[in-house]
């Protein structure tokens, strides 16, 4: 009887820890709802200090239950870090708060980074779905004319969670499905006016058809014969220069605010461009700033002071080069590369790109850049082994039985 007892409660912690690793990507992306995520008198970037709190316990949990094993070199990447912000902050005396910020998203990057996470396919599915529900019913959005979904208020982020789904349909997709959402995913982006995601998320559809067309062998071989014409050659370099010219006139158009601009010029790139060239001349007038930085939160001080409100600077790398100065700076660079068994590419992408929309507020994204770019390099090695498992298969084929049985004799 108590064999039996035993087995039955074995039984249900199995079937509770494999509820709790299929939800996980669920219970990470609940903490995304306005309600939960959002401060009532939330301004720009802002969200509820518990939420750091529950995605460390949650990727801990993750990791006690999948028994992580972590990387010596991942270990002492992070004790040093989080030294030099302790040390930081005793010498310089910046926000506390601000120290605890930058402490959590380290510890959440770490986190998400060293385990095997389930797979994203059909959370990435559920999120646009549910930023498309969140989009529709609206009158005019808000004082921005800008969805922000469910954020309250900030578009930017809003879209960038949007396209980190985006990300993984494109380069990912299992079903019809997945190429219906990469069009409602699109659509979302271009509600929230936010021009960086959405050519980002058009550079990413790009590239995967690239890719899926060079993998083809018959593709490869007939581009073979036509790269031997010359007159394709001469007509791909003239089809490239006007691609690239194209390219820099969107390019131009959207920093100039004429292309996908926004009415009244609420969020324009000059106002970027002014933080970030406040920060420079900042740390040009105290030279001493750049080794050692200025403390925790320096950036957002010395933007408030211009702004007259509390806000961000809107480039990640300048702010932790004012707060911490280079040592930081390089900390923060080099992160993924210590912090993460796999990186690809496309989370290089997300996270530069998450830089200047304010990713070392929006700790919930950052968990979702970094298990999504883990799944990518993952898939990407499986295609690249099938890949050269496939071109053996068909060199050995092309060799005759009549030359098989001459190498045969040979030996």
């Amino acid at each position: 009887m108590e064999r039996l007892f035993l087995q039955r409660k074995h039984m249900n912690f199995d079937r509770l820890k494999a509820f709790f690793l299929k939800g996980f990507p669920y219970f990470v992306g609940v903490l995304l709802l306005e309600r939960i995520y959002t401060p009532n008198d939330a301004s720009t970037g802002d969200y509820n200090r518990y939420i750091t709190v529950i995605l460390v316990l949650l990727l801990t949990l993750y990791n006690i239950t999948v028994k992580t094993k972590f990387t010596r070199r991942s270990l002492v990447f992070l004790g040093i870090v989080l030294l030099g912000i302790v040390i930081s902050q005793l010498a310089l005396q910046g926000e506390l708060k601000e120290s605890f910020r930058y402490i959590s998203l380290l510890l959440i990057a770490f986190l998400a980074g060293q385990a095997d996470l389930p797979d994203l396919q059909n959370f990435c599915r559920v999120m646009v779905i549910i930023s498309l529900l969140f989009t529709l019913p609206h009158d005019n959005y808000n004082e921005l004319n800008r969805a922000t979904g469910y954020l309250l208020t900030s578009p930017t982020l809003f879209s960038y969670s949007v396209l980190i789904a985006l990300t993984c349909l494109i380069f990912k997709p299992q079903k019809s499905l997945d190429y219906i959402l990469i069009l409602i995913g699109f659509w979302v982006i271009i509600q929230t006016g936010t021009r960086s995601t959405f050519l980002a998320a058009l550079v990413f559809v790009l590239i995967s058809w690239v890719q899926k067309f060079t993998r083809n062998t018959c593709v490869k071989t007939w581009l073979d014969k036509m790269f031997q014409s010359k007159l394709f050659v001469i007509a791909l370099l003239i089809g490239g220069f006007v691609f690239i010219s194209g390219i820099f006139f969107v390019i131009k158009g959207i920093w100039e605010g004429t292309l996908l601009g926004r009415k009244g010029g609420v969020g324009s790139s000059l106002t970027r461009l002014k933080f970030i060239f406040s920060g420079i001349e900042y740390l040009n007038s105290h030279p001493i700033y750049y080794l050692v930085g200025s403390g925790a939160g320096a950036s957002f001080n010395l933007i408030t002071n211009i702004a007259g409100r509390r806000v961000p600077i809107h480039f990640d790398l300048l702010a932790v080069l004012i707060d911490y100065g280079v040592p930081g700076l390089l900390a923060m660079i080099l992160l993924p590369l210590f912090l993460s068994k796999k990186w690809s590419w496309q989370g290089w992408v997300l996270l530069f790109l998450g830089s200047i929309h304010n990713l070392i507020l929006f700790p919930v994204g950052l968990a979702l850049v970094v298990m999504l770019s883990k799944q990518l390099k993952t898939k990407e090695e499986v295609v690249t082994n099938y890949t050269l498992v496939k071109q053996i298969v068909e060199n050995r084929a092309k060799i005759s039985p009549r030359t098989t049985s001459q190498i045969h004799q040979g030996e």
